[in-house]
Order: structure tokens, then C-alpha cells, then sequence
């Protein structure tokens, strides 16, 4: 398996024996909170009372009030101001809040993230583009499952190049440059848009009867605001440029395909993410003209995890979904 390396060059003084690769991360266990302190003092935050935070976590109203005034006395803030019978959060714990929530999600995932595995013979956890992984790939996910009995799958969604080791994640699908820190790109397919729009946008009086190119010169043009030059390039080559600065702008391929099925403008969308709507005539295509786009997509491992078996399948396995579909020239 041969991937596009970057960021593989590292200096002598970085370079140890696995042997002497030893965690530096140590915990000083008084400046964490325990969760039951943590539970107390968002139960009785959102519930603005000890007595109904008491009720909630089943628990007497004095346990619950030692609960926050021992997490008040190992923060070192008043967390709560007493008036009379009432409480109500000070500065500090409504800056506080969110993040004890945060915590308490945190917490919560990883324990439904352990049970859900538990069973699993394997784990395999990849980051995906947001509409490529709900609109492509996880629809197609059934057939890789069944080549690995037992598997459990973890899919995060991330826009954009991250450190793959630091969330704990086997590969992620990159669109863009083949480049990524502290990771390894294989190119997987490259991509085309075609610009659609909605029946409901044809039937508008100003555009009936137009031809597609005629509709593109006059519509209003729906921009992709990660993409900003789509448009322009696509005029580039024709005779009459269209008022590209006419329309809308979106900041998620989601969002943009949407926005032309309600009618709102003409979309370039690439072509392999409009399968329903192609079929059930939501969206039309306005020209046989397809734009290769400036980049590709790419699956990405991290360096030192390059021989992972499982890694190596999904690859296997996406490459030969690719090659089955025709919506894209060039793999």
C-alpha cells in the first residue's frame, strides 16, 4: 500500500526507543471534581432548587447541598447565591455551567461508547465529511460490516485536517490537497459539479421556458461559502458571464442542496451526492457540462498506524464501492 506521506521527516531529538516512550500526563486527583458533585451542582443549576435536584438524583436535600459546597470549596468560588429560600447562580457558576455539562456529556459518551464495544471482536473509527458520510457512505456501510462480523463502528464527523492519533481515530476522509499533519493521504476519487436547480425554480413566470443555459444567465446562484470560486470558474469559459454575485450563500453542501430543492437558486453540487433527488426529480440538471473540481478526495491514516489490517479493508472496500458507481471519470 503505497500513501502520499507528509510531515514524515523528523528531527534526531524526536526520535526514541519505543521502550523509553513513557506517558508524561499525570493527574493531580484534588483538582478533579467527582461526578456526583458535578450531577448535584447541574441538577440544582437547572432546577434553580435544592429540593427538586434532591428529588431528581434521589437523594436527601442536605446531601445534595454538601455535594455543591464541597465542589464549591475545591473550585474556590461561590457557585450559588443564597437568597433566602431560594438559590440562583453567581457569575462564577453560570461560567461554570456549560462546563460541568460538558463533562458530565463527556463522561456519559464514554461509557455508552464502552458498553456499545464491549461485544466487539474489532473497533474501526474514522472521521467523515458531514454530507459525504450521511449521504454516500454510511447508506453503503452494510456491505463492509458484513465482511467483518463482530465490528463496531465509530463515525465522527470533522470538516477539516486534525490530529488523527489525538481523537483516538483509525482514518478519516479528506477532501482537498493530499496533505494532512502527522497523517498519510491515498487518493480515492476526484470530483465533478453539475448545476441543478428545482422544478418549483423552472416554473418561476421569469424563467418558464428557458433552456438551461438561459436559466443559469438569469437565476439566482446558490454559493457554497467553502467553495467561493465554483462559480466563477464555471463561467469562465463561456461567452456570457452570468451575475455570479446574484444569490444566496451556504456554508455546507447539506444546506446548499436544500436550498435548491425549496426553489431558493441554481446549485453546483457534485454530482455523486444528488442520487435521490436526481431519481425522484427534486433536482434537475441544467447542463450536460460537468467542472472537475480543484481537489480530491483522499483517505487518510495516521503515520504510525499505516499497516492497520482493518485500515488497509476499508480501503479495499470503499475503492471497490467507487468502481462500481459511474459518477465520477477519474479513480
Amino acid at each position: 500500500m503505497k500513501w502520499n506521506r507528509t510531515a514524515l521527516r523528523r528531527q534526531a531529538s524526536e526520535e526514541r526507543p519505543a521502550s523509553k516512550m513513557v506517558s508524561s500526563i499525570r493527574f493531580n486527583r484534588r483538582l478533579l471534581p467527582s461526578i456526583e458533585r458535578l450531577q448535584a451542582f447541574e441538577s440544582a443549576a437547572r432546577h434553580q432548587s435544592i429540593t427538586l435536584a434532591a428529588q431528581e438524583l434521589n437523594l436527601t436535600q442536605s446531601a445534595v447541598s454538601r455535594q455543591i459546597q464541597e465542589l464549591e470549596n475545591q473550585l474556590g468560588v461561590v457557585l450559588f447565591n443564597r437568597v433566602r429560600r431560594r438559590i440562583e447562580l453567581s457569575a462564577a457558576g453560570r461560567k461554570f455551567r456549560p462546563q460541568a455539562l460538558q463533562l458530565l456529556q463527556q463522561a456519559e459518551e464514554l461509557v455508552i461508547q464502552t458498553i456499545t464495544a464491549a461485544n466487539a471482536t474489532s473497533i474501526f473509527s474514522i472521521a467523515v465529511l458531514p454530507t459525504f458520510g450521511s449521504r454516500w457512505l454510511i447508506p453503503r456501510l452494510s456491505s463492509f460490516i458484513a465482511l467483518h462480523p463482530g465490528i463496531s463502528l465509530n463515525i465522527a464527523t470533522r470538516d477539516g485536517p486534525f490530529d488523527l492519533a489525538d481523537h483516538a481515530l483509525d482514518a478519516a476522509i479528506h477532501y482537498g490537497a493530499p496533505a494532512w499533519p502527522k497523517g498519510m493521504c491515498r487518493f480515492l476519487f476526484n470530483e465533478t459539479v453539475v448545476p441543478v436547480a428545482s422544478p418549483l425554480l423552472l416554473r418561476a413566470e421569469a424563467l418558464r421556458g428557458l433552456s438551461g443555459e438561459e436559466v443559469l444567465a438569469r437565476a439566482p446562484l446558490l454559493h457554497l461559502s467553502t467553495r467561493p470560486r465554483e462559480w466563477t470558474v464555471w463561467f469562465e469559459n463561456l461567452p456570457d458571464h452570468a451575475p455570479i454575485g446574484l444569490g444566496h450563500r451556504l456554508e455546507h453542501i447539506s444546506s446548499l442542496i436544500s436550498a435548491a430543492v425549496s426553489g431558493l437558486g441554481v446549485a453546483l453540487v457534485p454530482k455523486f451526492l444528488l442520487e435521490d433527488e436526481l431519481a425522484s426529480g427534486a433536482l434537475v440538471i441544467l447542463s450536460d457540462r460537468q467542472l472537475p473540481t480543484q481537489a480530491s478526495y483522499h483517505l487518510v491514516v495516521p503515520e504510525h498506524d499505516i499497516h492497520n489490517p482493518l485500515t488497509a479493508s476499508f480501503y479495499t472496500w470503499i475503492t471497490t464501492q467507487i468502481s462500481l458507481e459511474t459518477h465520477w471519470e477519474t479513480l
